[in-house]
């Protein structure tokens, strides 16, 4: 038998997305770390045709920067060997955030911790594993039986209906990890790098030693949500179950995933911590479950909960 630690997220309204003045600070901050504000206006300028380019690039499926660039824009612009491709990256994504609105949501249910090594164990050896004629999978060897799972979307689903639940909408995920005033992160507006798992400086002891880069899932207390939600931001992206049409012709629909901690990215962490991204793949994602009011009454995992 698997045990859920089921927070309860009441209903009501909260803040969804970034407002104006989130959005312009943000801006203002990544020109700041990339140098863009130490530039000369005329660099200026190239890097803000840049950007626009960019921004088409990840919104137009048929457009493509590298195709469109000035012999200006080829000398800082180059693609992905350029240092500044981060920050353009960025740029584009940031536009891609949901401008701020208030959202009402009914009460849901949602697993303080992500689902670990040990409990997706129990779900593999007992129903999937068996179901489809697969071996058991176990977790890796140097791993810690509190460490979390990564799987694809689809085993990440099963498990989640096999709990008599499902994974959270990005609403869902959003709301149980920043509460209702329209925070940054789940600690409040200010980054702080020590409050979950974004890099080996501050990650426990164990995890140095034995050159793991996951870390348990309550490792970091301090950086709870409001609702005591853990592990929302390092350690592994989340899964949700909003789904996102393709945008390159030929592509497989994608997942939205929460969560993400930078680490196929590269700097800066507290950037590319709030915002959901499209997957299609399985590595570094891990997964938590949800529980809709009624299904709270229902039968779930195989207890009946009140």
């Amino acid at each position: 038998m698997i045990e859920i630690d089921w927070i309860q997220i009441p209903e009501g309204e909260f803040l969804y997305g970034l407002s104006d003045q989130q959005q312009a600070a943000i801006r203002e901050k990544l020109r700041a770390e990339y140098g863009i504000d130490r530039m000369d206006d005329k660099d200026v300028r190239v890097i803000e045709n840049l950007v626009v380019k960019y921004r088409r690039t990840a919104r137009e499926p048929d457009y493509s920067h590298l195709s469109n660039l000035t012999l200006e824009e080829k000398a800082i612009g180059r693609g992905w060997d350029d240092p500044l491709f981060t920050y353009f990256l960025a740029e584009a994504e940031l536009e891609r955030i949901p401008r701020q609105r208030l959202l009402w949501m009914p009460t849901y249910y949602i697993s303080r911790f992500p689902i670990t090594h040990e409990q997706f164990s129990v779900f593999d050896v007992n129903y999937y594993a068996p179901r489809y004629g697969l071996p058991h999978d176990p977790w890796p060897p140097d791993d810690l039986p509190m460490m979390p799972e990564s799987t694809g979307y689809d085993v990440s689903d099963a498990m989640a209906h096999w709990l008599g639940g499902r994974l959270p909408t990005v609403a869902e995920w959003e709301k149980a990890a920043r509460g209702t005033d329209g925070r940054l992160y789940p600690w409040g507006d200010g980054w702080d790098n020590a409050r979950g798992n974004f890099g080996s400086r501050y990650r426990p002891e164990y995890s140095r030693q034995r050159g793991i880069w996951r870390t348990v899932v309550d490792a970091y207390p301090s950086g709870a949500s409001p609702y005591g939600v853990m592990d929302m931001l390092g350690n592994l992206a989340e899964w949700t179950m909003t789904r996102k049409p393709p945008s390159i012709k030929g592509n497989r629909e994608a997942a939205w995933v929460k969560g993400e901690s930078a680490k196929e990215i590269g700097a800066p962490e507290w950037f590319w911590s709030i915002l959901a991204r499209e997957r299609q793949g399985e590595r570094y994602v891990g997964f938590r479950p949800v529980l809709s009011e009624w299904q709270r009454q229902h039968w779930v995992g195989g207890t009946l909960t009140t």
